[in-house]
């Protein structure tokens, strides 16, 4: 995880190798792993990841499809997107 957010500073700061990285964590065997990073790259609000989420989306696993399908749609609907970090801060506030 920390890999993954190290990957996310740096696609913030600008840093487009970076995103190679969230690719491959969003292809990880641990499911924890890739959850995380699709919660990551909704937060990164950058829709140049649409591209790297494909094979994701396509996914045989129903869980990880829905939520590679959930953090694309957030990149593209910025409504979406906020009510989903709302919705994400809740979950996270009531643990």
């Amino acid at each position: 995880m920390n890999r993954a957010r190290t990957a996310m500073a740096l696609v913030k700061g600008g840093d487009p190798t970076s995103k190679g990285v969230l690719q491959e964590l969003m292809r990880s065997s641990k499911k924890k792993v890739r959850m995380a990073t699709f919660d990551l790259v909704a937060r990164l609000n950058s829709r140049t990841m649409l591209a790297l989420m494909q094979s994701s989306i396509e996914n045989v696993e129903n869980p990880i499809a829905a939520e590679a399908c959930t953090t694309a749609i957030s990149l593209g609907n910025a409504g979406f997107r906020a009510r989903l970090l709302d919705l994400r801060a809740d979950e996270e506030a009531a643990k």
